[in-house]
């Protein structure tokens, strides 16, 4: 039976909605073992990336499009820095790719 990845991220994010919900202001600005990060900035972290991965499955098009847009944002902010820019998929491949 397909799995539903809208369904699946509702449900992460529900449980991730769960234990958030009882925390104060003052605790969601609280550290984490993340140097840097707080559980405000690791719950929206998650989110993102549970909609990034929703959108990849149920609309590879868009995906594929804000990629293009992210990358080309690193190219200038590379060009402004004086960097090279790692493509966003350099450190991802797709199975299909690893076929052949």
């Amino acid at each position: 039976m397909p799995v539903s990845m809208t369904v699946l991220a509702e449900d992460q994010s529900a449980v991730l909605r769960e234990i958030l919900v009882g925390l104060d202001e003052l605790a969601r600005r609280r550290a984490t073992p993340a140097a840097g990060w707080t559980i405000a900035d690791q719950a929206s972290h998650l989110a993102h990336l549970d909609a990034a991965a929703v959108q990849s499955a149920v609309e590879p098009d868009a995906f594929r499009a804000a990629l293009e847009q992210i990358e080309a944002r690193a190219a200038w902010a590379a060009i402004a820095w004086s960097v090279t820019p790692t493509p966003v998929g350099a450190c991802c491949s797709r199975a299909e790719d690893q076929d052949g």
